[in-house]
């Protein structure tokens, strides 16, 4: 689970908990306090290290209430990663929609990690079992 602070000075928060639906990984995110997406931008939810290093999950949009209310399918890897720390932090970001596709876009021809795009609104680490397991797993084999 991540409990989500603004980082843009706004009182908008939000929480992201990791779960399964049926046989699948999901993210289900909630979040208040965030302005209503504009015509041609969405909110983007990312798995991040860094700022210049992250995978984006899902957009989504925010509607006059300022709530996001959405639960995700996301890879089974995602719990690598968090399991041998390359990522541990959710983010939010304000996105311009055709820059999002554009990055996707050249990253699936590239075979690479997508730019980040967009503005950061809302941050938080991941917390719970998973995060580190695999160097707790690496530790415990150690003579």
């Amino acid at each position: 689970k991540a409990s989500l602070q603004a980082v843009d000075g706004s009182d908008a928060v939000g929480v992201a908990i990791f779960g399964r639906v049926k046989k699948s990984l999901a993210l289900q995110v909630a979040a208040e306090g965030l302005e209503p997406a504009q015509e041609g931008e969405g909110y983007t939810i990312w798995l991040a290290a860094s700022p210049e290093k992250m995978l984006p999950l899902a957009s989504t949009e925010v509607g006059e209430d300022g709530r996001i209310g959405a639960q995700v399918e996301v890879p089974v890897e995602v719990l690598a990663y968090l399991a041998n720390e390359t990522f541990r932090q959710i983010a939010i970001t304000r996105t311009d929609e055709s820059q999002l596709k554009a990055s996707l876009a050249k990253a699936t021809k590239e075979k690479d990690a997508p730019v980040y795009t967009g503005d950061e609104v809302l941050n938080g680490e991941v917390t719970g079992p998973i995060v580190g397991a695999a160097n707790r797993a690496e530790e415990s084999e150690e003579p």
